[in-house]
């Protein structure tokens, strides 16, 4: 076209009017680089704001269960939270013992913890299917799990082994993993690797 326009007159009215089309075609090419820019930018700054921690959250209503849980995940070298309603400091000085990158967060409520995991942008959660309350209420770690966004992975623990079957249908709908504790040290091994991957896919 560019061609043809040196061909016109500079004051033939066709080449005038093909001349403002080419730079209103410009500007609108400008606009929306410039528009596509912005927009880059605050899609940027939306996923710094949501990006999810090289983080853990490890929740069990038995201090035992919950320590050992956090000194088998505390190697894998990453911010761990220790979640627990026992707020006496023989337990939470075991959790703190377990390591420098152990964070201890007592709760009144374990209903506390989709909150407390969306707070600290936890790439995993690992949490008990049976959580006590000490006023009798009871909380399902699979519904809790359920109440997370998609982006944290989450594996649900228990030793009952009667409930093998449901739990595996509760977490395969919430996307998360099923973990049964058994005598034997496997399940602790296998866990530590997921939760390692698991951690390292979710986080970058």
């Amino acid at each position: 076209m560019t061609t043809a326009l040196a061909l016109l007159p500079e004051s033939d009215p066709v080449r005038l009017s093909l001349v403002r089309a080419l730079d209103d075609r410009a500007d609108a090419a400008r606009e929306t680089v410039a528009m596509a820019s912005r927009h880059r930018s605050r899609l940027d700054a939306l996923a710094d704001r949501r990006r999810l921690t090289r983080s853990v959250m490890v929740v069990d209503d038995k201090a035992h269960a919950l320590v050992a849980l956090v000194q088998l995940l505390a190697p894998i070298g990453c911010a761990i939270y220790a979640v627990t309603d026992d707020r006496t400091p023989r337990t939470t000085g075991m959790l703190a013992d377990c390591g420098p990158n152990v964070r201890v967060l007592v709760v009144h409520d374990y209903g506390e913890v989709p909150g407390l995991c969306r707070r600290h942008r936890c790439a995993v959660l690992v949490v008990d299917e049976h959580l006590h309350e000490r006023d009798g209420t009871e909380h399902s770690g699979a519904e809790l799990a359920a109440s997370l966004p998609r982006g944290p992975r989450v594996f649900v623990v228990t030793s009952d082994h009667g409930a093998r079957a449901s739990l595996a249908d509760a977490t395969r709908v919430t996307q998360a993993h099923a973990v049964i504790r058994t005598d034997r040290g496997e399940w602790a091994d296998d866990l530590r690797a997921q939760v390692h991957a698991a951690v390292d896919e979710a986080a970058g």
